[in-house]
């Protein structure tokens, strides 16, 4: 399988799905034995939730402690996220894998309709998102805090529903590149339904 993905057929273009699937099998392999990875508190509904993209629209939220997050939340389960983010971080080196990723840029002004617009068509569609609804990296983290406003209403209007996760021993505050490489203890665990 890795092999199709470093030499694909042709000259045909890379979907985000071959991205995914390659990150997905690399990724696991490093945040566990780098991250000791754990997940914990996952009830059945929730897995089906997560994993299942005939069980519907789901939102998935989570506290936002240090760049790898989306990835950990992302390798926690099977559907694919698209993300929310801070346009202003979609910029250098990265900006081709968000793009490819389909994450949702956040303007925080009137360009965000645009954004909500997007978001709530994927939503209809059955898709699931993946949020951190304090709108930055929390402080101090391992805390769920006081989601943004307009996130109730994109849930309700977009028919979905919301998995609440916590993420703790991540390193605070770290960057994506420190929080890639610094060893820690990471445990994702289910908060609510």
């Amino acid at each position: 399988a890795l092999w199709g993905w470093f030499l694909p057929a042709g000259r045909r273009r890379l979907a985000a799905d071959d991205t995914s699937a390659f990150f997905a099998q690399l990724g696991w392999l490093w945040t566990r034995r780098v991250h000791g990875f754990r997940i914990e508190g996952f009830t059945p509904e929730a897995r089906a939730l997560v994993d299942d993209p005939s069980s519907g629209p789901v939102i998935v939220v989570c506290n936002h402690a240090a760049g790898v997050d989306p990835i950990l939340v992302q390798l926690s389960m099977r559907r694919r996220l698209r993300w929310f983010m801070a346009a202003e971080q979609m910029i250098g080196p990265l900006g081709w894998f968000w793009r490819l990723q389909e994450v949702i840029p956040v303007h925080y002004d009137r360009r965000d309709t645009q954004s909500l617009l997007a978001a709530m068509t994927h939503l209809r569609a059955g898709g699931a998102l993946g949020v951190f609804p304090e709108g930055g990296i929390a402080r101090p983290h391992g805390q769920v805090y006081r989601f943004m406003p307009g996130f109730a209403s994109l849930a309700a209007k977009g028919k979905a529903r919301v998995v609440v996760l916590s993420l703790r021993g991540i390193p605070a505050n770290a960057g994506v590149l420190r929080s890639l490489l610094v060893p820690c203890s990471a445990t994702l665990r289910l908060l609510a339904i």
